[in-house]
């Protein structure tokens, strides 16, 4: 049953480590019984009650950071991140019990997870723009459950129950907070708390059959609920953030400045597989697995919208409109915007699949197999926007076993694999979202909330007018699912008793790649009224709406080739060459990899990590001809280096230790702006980066590729454990003790990329430090068994 986050494809359902049996993590080459990944799958089978009563109990206690964190200051002593104040604390323990309800037929498992923690973090309102200006504390004190039921009908039949809830409710309370003299500056009435809501519950009817020495059946429908929302405690503060460089007291929200973002999803789950050795040395599995999704969600602002204070140089040109500042110095202006909307939608997706692992001989086996997937995408009408047919994932797995004893092996994968679009695509596209944002000189401030008075409008510039859009605006009708190529190449030896060595190779390159397109050319409006899905550096048919009613412009449907719309065909290609050697003997096991590898291309995917942007399939990458200017290049996540080693060993027969380190060389770092050269063939960028930064001294656009500014330092971490088992009658037990980043190493993870606030104005928090490795921690823990 797939728990993946449905909305975004980012995380998956949380559950506690004593509800699972066993893991198998597949990275690459796997079955064509596993979709809508292009990466890799977590496989984790829960536990089970069996004839025998075992009841079980853990208890684990993590306190505050040991570390001291970091404090980061510009050259004009504004505090831009600091972690010396945080606090993070976690409680955690668990319930469990299993055994028969009838002997031999009937069998329980459950298991009951009371859990608790509190956070407390300084964090900036702007993590581009703005130094440290927000204190925020969040607590929650929510159980998990789970719990299986099995029956074994008879000795061919077995049927299983299976659920959980990892419902969590969250508190999170924010203020205006001075890092530098480390108080708070809001006053006591204006401290607002939100309320967040996540997690679900999970469902499932399980049956197995075996009706022959060669045909076995299994099936299962199930359901998977989740939610991600945020109910702010106060809905009439609007979201202010000041960027106006070396601001002596940078303006802030009233309070909490939280929208309103209300996100329920459900998916229905139902599957069939079939095994048949049907000849000697071959089992066919085929079977069918289909989900439908169905979804929730509204967002509104806090107050009447989220305001940003900018200064503009003299010369420039806002983005994204038609203002130029031609005053000859440079001005404050503030912007608004207007981000609501939404609405419930749907998702169906379904795939057969058939597969043959094939026993040639002693030494060779082959896995051969094709996977037919089918997405279908409808919009807050539940009028199909995309569906998606085309997705035929053929498999191919061969392993050459030379001496026939299984001491080595060859082994080499082929696979394509497809994601299909996600939830928030729906929303983002086809739901009627309204995103109008003004620009606007003014003259002073309302001290009561701090929005700005004496408004004079420089310009408008229209995302989303709140129309529902016909399937063509939200749509290309060419629009292909997203693809990636994969193969794999790799040896694997044991060297002796104890020692096993292996090398393998892979590369992963994206055949297709989807996105959402808005530039003028398709709109000659310049404002963006449509964003149509479509593939980079393919031709797509396109259609107008000027006037951004949501219907399509009549005779305005058009077909534009690659050549035409003149875009870079979306690329993110993997390459890399694993080295391991493992040691396994009674008392001490090892590991110990290196990983050279490479990311590269012009788009890291679904989601944007070096501007922040998580809204999977609608990235700003390629919004516009101009964000595609430089964008080729090392992917953020290319860390070329890396090394690992981890182990344990057992001191005696009642004490262990472990380990867990790794060393990775830095990512890349690149300069961003939000500047493009008004005198280029291309367009004018509606909003987002690009990667030219605007000097206003020179009055020249300075072009940045990607990557070109050089990477982050290496991380080092260590990780270690120590524990200690024991008996006592009938009793089991285990007291343990683990250690998170021992050396307490404060390397810098990620920094501040964005070279400008806005057009001309240089970004005085370039270059510095955005996150930094967590600082030391310890766990404590107790588990017993009985």
């Amino acid at each position: 049953m797939n728990v993946t986050d449905p909305d975004k494809g980012l995380g998956c359902g949380s559950i506690p480590f004593e509800f699972y049996k066993e893991f198998q993590v597949k990275t690459g080459g796997y079955s064509a019984q596993y979709g809508r990944a292009t990466g890799g799958v977590i496989n984790a089978v829960s536990k089970s009650g069996t004839n025998e009563f075992e009841f079980g109990a853990t208890a684990y206690y993590q306190p505050d950071y040991l570390g001291d964190g970091t404090e980061l200051t510009n050259y004009a002593g504004a505090v831009f991140r600091d972690t010396t104040k945080n606090e993070y604390t976690e409680t955690n323990a668990t319930i469990s019990a299993a055994g028969p309800i009838i002997k031999d037929k009937l069998f329980f498992y459950a298991i009951y997870n009371p859990r608790s923690f509190e956070r407390k973090e300084a964090y900036a309102s702007n993590a581009r723009t703005t130094a440290t200006n927000r204190w925020r504390e969040t607590d929650s004190n929510d159980a998990f459950w789970g719990g299986k039921v099995d029956w074994e009908i008879n000795d061919s039949h077995r049927l299983s129950l299976f659920g959980f809830s990892n419902d969590q409710s969250r508190d999170r309370t924010q203020v205006n907070y001075n890092a530098l003299t480390d108080t708070v500056t809001t006053p006591a009435n204006r401290i607002f708390s939100d309320e967040i809501q996540e997690g679900g519950t999970s469902s499932s009817l399980s049956y197995s059959g075996t009706f022959s020495e060669t045909f076995n059946v299994s099936a299962m429908v199930g359901t998977y609920k989740t939610e991600s929302s945020v109910i702010p405690g106060n809905t009439e503060c609007p979201s202010v953030t000041d960027s106006r460089p070396n601001q002596a007291s940078p303006l802030l929200s009233c309070g909490s400045g939280t929208g309103i973002d209300s996100n329920e999803i459900e998916r229905e789950i139902r599957r069939v597989d079939f095994e048949w050795a049907f000849m000697d040395g071959h089992l066919l599995r085929f079977g069918y697995d289909g989900e439908e999704i169905k979804a929730n969600h509204i967002t509104a602002p806090a107050g009447d919208g989220t305001y940003a204070y900018n200064t503009i140089a003299a010369g420039a040109t806002i983005g994204g409109t038609d203002y130029k500042n031609n005053t000859g110095a440079a001005h404050d202006y503030v912007s608004k915007r207007v981000f609501a909307g939404g609405g419930a939608f749907s998702t169906e997706n379904y795939a057969i699949y058939v597969e043959d692992q094939w026993t040639i001989n002693e030494q060779w086996f082959a896995t051969i197999g094709v996977r037919s997937d089918v997405a279908e995408n409808k919009g807050k009408t539940g009028v199909t926007f995309v569906k998606l047919d085309d997705q035929i994932a053929p498999r191919l797995g061969l392993t050459y076993d030379p001496n026939g004893d299984g001491s080595s092996k060859v082994f080499a994968n082929y696979g394509k694999y497809f994601f299909p679009i996600p939830v928030n695509t729906n929303y983002r596209t086809a739901s009627g979202i309204r995103d109008v944002t003004e620009y606007y000189r003014f003259t002073g401030v309302n001290s009561a909330n701090n929005t700005p008075t004496g408004l004079t409008l420089l310009d408008t510039h229209i995302n989303g007018t709140g129309a529902i859009p016909d399937p063509i605006l939200s749509a290309a009708p060419e629009y292909s699912a997203q693809s990636v190529t994969e193969y794999i190449l790799g040896y694997q030896r044991e060297l002796n008793e104890e020692y096993t060595a292996m090398v393998r190779g892979t590369y992963r390159t994206t055949d297709n790649m989807g996105d959402d397109y808005c530039d003028r050319e398709i709109d000659p409006t310049g404002d963006g009224n449509i964003c149509t899905l479509f593939n980079p550096g393919k031709g797509h048919t396109f259609g107008k709406d000027e006037n951004g009613d949501g219907k399509v412009d009549p005779g305005s449907v058009k077909y534009y080739s690659a050549e035409a719309l003149g875009l870079p065909e979306g690329k993110r290609d993997y390459a890399a060459i694993q080295f391991e050697l493992s040691h396994r003997a009674e008392n001490l096991s090892w590991t110990a990899q290196y990983v050279w590898s490479h990311s590269y291309g012009n788009n890291e995917g679904g989601v944007n990590s070096d501007n922040y942007q998580t809204d999977t399939g609608v990235s700003s990458f390629l919004d516009f001809k101009a964000s595609a200017e430089g964008s080729n290049g090392n992917l953020p996540n290319d860390r070329r280096h890396a090394f690992k080693l981890y182990g344990s060993y057992s001191l005696t027969d009642n004490w262990s230790v472990g380990l867990n380190s790794s060393l990775v060389s830095g990512r890349p770092v690149s300069m961003r702006g939000l500047s493009f050269p008004v005198n280029s063939p291309i367009p004018q960028p509606g909003y987002g980066d690009t990667y030219y930064v605007y000097n206003s001294t020179t009055k020249t656009y300075i072009f940045n590729p990607r990557g070109s500014k050089g990477e982050t330092p290496w991380l080092f971490n260590l990780d270690a454990s120590v524990s200690y088992a024991f008996t006592y009658n009938q009793l089991a037990g285990r007291v343990s003790l683990d250690m998170f980043n021992v050396l307490d190493t404060q390397q810098v993870q990620s920094v501040n990329e964005l070279g400008e606030t806005v057009s001309g104005t240089q970004n005085q928090f370039y270059g510095m430090a955005n996150s930094f490795q967590t600082p030391r921690q310890i766990r404590l823990g107790v588990s017993l068994d009985f």
